[in-house]
């Protein structure tokens, strides 16, 4: 690899990590001021909580963080798929506590980021394999951090949302991208 190819590939990664790393930002800015009321309210009863939505974005994390390391350890794993309940809402939303899910995401992205950071050039380019019924779909970790990077963003709307039908000012975002 070149000097030029190799540095470009240094830029892309950082880039990638700092993205997904600030998403934890993001996030927590979108309802670090809510009270544990708010956290619970449905302001559209078939809509999940505010809480319920930082849970599953944690589980799904969880998923993602698992696929990018079996495929650093081994050469196109067969990965994980969510479970259909995984789509439907996080598990006992009630005995979790906003402070520690923003933690616990903070930890898994930091972890991750580094694990992803000490990859050799070419290292985002790893792939792994999700089996589904019409077919298997071969995802590289840069594909999979680009994915969950967003999976936040695409959430942050919804409580962005939340927040005016409960009342509340527009969450302030510093350095947010």
């Amino acid at each position: 690899m070149s000097i030029i190819a190799a540095h470009s590939d240094v830029d892309r990664v950082k880039t990638l990590l700092d993205e997904y790393v600030d998403a934890v930002e993001t996030l927590q800015a979108a309802v670090w001021d809510m009270t544990p009321e708010q956290l619970h309210a449905k302001p559209q009863p078939e809509k999940w909580s505010s809480l319920e939505v930082v849970c599953h974005i944690v589980d799904m994390d969880l998923l993602a963080a698992d696929r990018i390391n079996r495929i650093i350890i081994s050469e196109e794993p067969l990965l994980p798929s969510p479970v259909p309940e995984q789509s439907k809402g996080s598990p006992c939303v009630n005995g979790r506590h906003l402070a520690e899910e923003i933690a616990f995401l903070r930890a898994i992205r930091s972890h991750t980021a580094r694990l992803v950071h000490s990859l050799p050039p070419g290292g985002l380019d790893r792939i792994g394999v999700i089996p589904r019924p019409d077919g298997d779909r071969k995802r590289t970790i840069e594909q999979i951090v680009r994915g969950i990077t967003g999976h936040v963003t695409h959430h942050v709307r919804f409580l962005d949302e939340k927040r005016r039908l409960l009342g509340l000012p527009d969450a302030q975002r510093s350095g947010a991208r």
